[in-house]
């Protein structure tokens, strides 16, 4: 049986679209390393999948899913600065921060505390920028008061000092 050319071309062009449609639509794995590891001693921990979501939208820019994984009238919070409330809000302050580098990596370090409706966790943060250069991780913790499945209140410790010297240059 022969192949013609053209339509090995329609099968190459296909399989590449298939893979592109995959990966796009990855899902979120709550199976990452970091992930099971920092969940060590909260194994039946039912928020594993909603980190897996979280760092998924942070790491691909995907900002208004993030805003799904929220309450509408939820709120983030970095360290003392005051509330951004609501999806729309919170959508809007997460453009103009992501503007500012071109990737951000994160690592979960340990889960702290980790019930029904809160968890705690430590991670770190790794931004990489257009001219080339990755900053150091930067440690940071994070509160997290869920409503259900989604989050209400969601707290941010990080000292972005180092991040601000960086974009400050540009």
């Amino acid at each position: 049986m022969k192949i013609k050319k053209c339509n090995l071309r329609i099968i190459a062009m296909s399989f590449l679209a298939i893979i592109i449609f995959c990966a796009s639509n990855a899902q979120p794995d709550p199976n990452r390393k970091d992930i099971q590891e920092a969940f060590n001693d909260f194994s039946k921990s039912k928020h594993k999948l909603y980190i897996a979501k979280v760092f998924d939208c942070d790491e691909n820019k995907k900002l208004h899913d993030f805003t799904m994984l929220l309450t509408p009238n939820g709120f983030i919070q970095f360290g003392s600065n005051p509330k951004v409330i609501g999806r729309e809000a919170i959508e809007s302050m997460l453009i103009g921060f992501n503007k500012t580098f071109k990737h951000l990596a994160q690592h979960i370090i340990k889960v702290f505390k980790d019930t029904d409706n809160e968890i705690v966790y430590s991670a770190e943060a790794t931004y990489s920028f257009d001219d080339g250069t990755t900053l150091e991780p930067i440690p940071y913790m994070i509160h997290l008061k869920f409503d259900g499945e989604v989050v209400s209140e969601y707290r941010i410790y990080i000292d972005l000092s180092p991040y601000y010297k960086k974009v400050s240059k540009n």
